[in-house]
């Protein structure tokens, strides 16, 4: 239900609906959630967390487009992202055993 109201969402902001209109959100969702303190061992994360890192998250990809960033080095940027962020995570981790 949830997808399908997101996908009308986004086909009225678009004005069109194509079969990749949202190729590579499934990034952007995954870093909002590591950004915003999930972690991928599990069992931590808070609403907020995930709501704080979808709102970080979300200026960084305006900022980037609106300085100019070509897009395929916003997705390097945000992969670089991911990587930092598991690995603060999987350190935290470690300590913590």
């Amino acid at each position: 239900v949830f997808y399908a109201f997101g996908g009308l969402l986004e086909a009225g902001r678009i004005g069109s609906a194509t079969n990749n209109l949202g190729f590579m959100y499934e990034l952007d969702a995954i870093a909002a959630c590591v950004v915003g303190g999930v972690s991928f061992s599990g069992g931590v994360g808070t609403v907020f967390g995930v709501v704080t890192g979808v709102i970080i998250f979300t200026v960084i990809n305006y900022g980037l487009t609106y300085i100019g960033v070509n897009p395929y080095w916003q997705y390097i940027i945000k992969g670089g992202i991911i990587i930092f962020a598991v690995a603060l995570d999987s350190l935290k981790y470690a300590r913590k055993k």
